[in-house]
């Protein structure tokens, strides 16, 4: 558990494009879900991500937890980068209409 986190902390550090300190929060185990949401929506605030924190974000993107994927692929669409549309295009035939119609949207997103 990381200690003194909040929401609060996190979007700040999307907004001031700290992205790496965004990505430690995302690879830890224990974090409490509406911090790691949180965290996830924030990188899309960074202006630049690099290719280990797009991969992070793909990873994530396959989480069990339906309201952690929808907001990874969102989140993917807005970040724009190409590196997560074959995995997009695969959630973009995903059985439930929720997750297909959002990675619908990113993919419309990234490709302009």
């Amino acid at each position: 558990m990381l200690f003194g986190l909040s929401v609060e902390k996190v979007q700040k550090w999307g907004e001031k494009g700290k992205y790496k300190k965004l990505m430690s929060v995302l690879s830890k185990s224990k974090v409490k879900k509406d911090i790691y949401l949180a965290a996830i929506r924030a990188c899309a605030k960074c202006e630049k991500l690099d290719r280990d924190a797009v991969n992070l974000l793909i990873t994530i993107m396959r989480n069990p937890d339906k309201d952690i994927k929808l907001t990874t692929i969102e989140t993917l669409g807005e970040i724009g980068d190409p590196l997560a549309t074959e995995h997009l295009r695969k959630l973009a035939k995903d059985e439930d209409p929720e997750i297909k119609a959002e990675a619908e949207k990113a993919l419309k997103k990234i490709a302009g």
